[in-house]
């Protein structure tokens, strides 16, 4: 399953740079049309591939399963980061 995420992180940080420089659309149409997209989803990837281990950790540790692990994990990220969440 780690290859999978690593896998997935490559392959979206290729297609932003590919979108950066023009990726075969123009130049420039590449980045103006992907990148909204696909910066937060290689965000988003390479968060999953740090928080993976740290759900494994709770996991192993509780008895709440991997649903419980994931709560625990975001309420967590929520108390780290409390600046991100407020409006």
């Amino acid at each position: 399953m780690r290859f999978f995420w690593f896998a997935l992180t490559g392959v979206a940080i290729a297609t932003v740079i590919n979108a950066d420089r023009g990726g075969g659309l123009g130049a420039g149409a590449g980045a103006d049309l992907l990148s909204p997209v696909l910066w937060p989803l290689a965000i988003a990837a390479v968060v999953a591939c740090l928080l993976s281990p740290v759900v494994d950790f709770f996991e192993a540790a509780e008895d709440s399963g991997a649903g419980g692990a994931i709560v625990l994990v975001f309420v967590l990220a929520l108390a780290v980061t409390p600046g991100c969440w407020r409006a």
